[in-house]
């Protein structure tokens, strides 16, 4: 490595509250179990994943926080309106963050939250096209998963933000086709493929 670097950081999962610390198995149910408690209980549905995330794929009728980062948890919770003593069915990408985000709503007071083992990622080799609608967002160069666990044919990186998207696009510039997400379209960055394309056009003012 021609670059090392070692960080030392308080939380590996950011909440913003360090204190918050998962220690073993915690009111984890399985894939078939949730999808039972779907069914036949009343529940809340509850997705602890970023707004990204979620635009790409949730289970039915799940509550989305519509949050940025995971640090905003806390304070969507506070202000939710979700009854305390309601029962809480949470999910995220492999169950990491579930691990903390069950503690911190234990923390203010919700006394029945559970969590799906293993998250989407499990749900998916177990009980694909059930009860989640849509593609898992995952962290590396697939971008996403189908539901049969195969890299997503649909979405890629957009070039300017880095989100997931799936609108595609030929720049003005260079006349390359690229695939941007649907908020840099709204603000007229489809019509460039980089934002190097995008630089030399509005700042260079190179002519297309």
């Amino acid at each position: 490595f021609k670059r090392w670097f070692v960080k030392i950081r308080d939380e590996i999962v950011t909440l913003g509250d360090a204190t918050v610390l998962p220690d073993g198995k915690h009111n984890h149910i399985s894939p078939k179990e949730w999808n039972r408690m779907m069914e036949e209980d009343d529940v809340v549905v509850l997705d602890a994943r970023n707004d990204y995330e979620t635009a790409l794929g949730t289970f039915e009728g799940a509550v989305d926080p519509n949050i940025r980062t995971f640090q905003e948890f806390p304070a969507f919770v506070e202000t939710s309106g979700i009854p305390k003593d309601k029962k809480i069915m949470m999910y995220c990408t492999g169950g990491i963050r579930c691990e903390k985000a069950l503690l911190e709503m234990e923390k203010q007071g919700f006394k029945h939250v559970y969590q799906l083992d293993g998250g989407i990622l499990r749900y998916f080799e177990e009980c694909p096209n059930e009860k989640f609608q849509g593609e898992c967002f995952v962290f590396d160069h697939r971008v996403a998963v189908t539901q049969d666990l195969k890299p997503s044919e649909r979405y890629s990186l957009c070039p300017h933000c880095g989100d997931p998207g799936d609108m595609d696009t030929t720049c003005v510039l260079c006349k390359k086709d690229a695939v941007i997400c649907k908020d840099c379209k709204a603000t007229g960055k489809d019509q460039y493929c980089s934002k190097d394309c995008r630089y030399r056009v509005e700042v260079q003012k190179v002519a297309v």
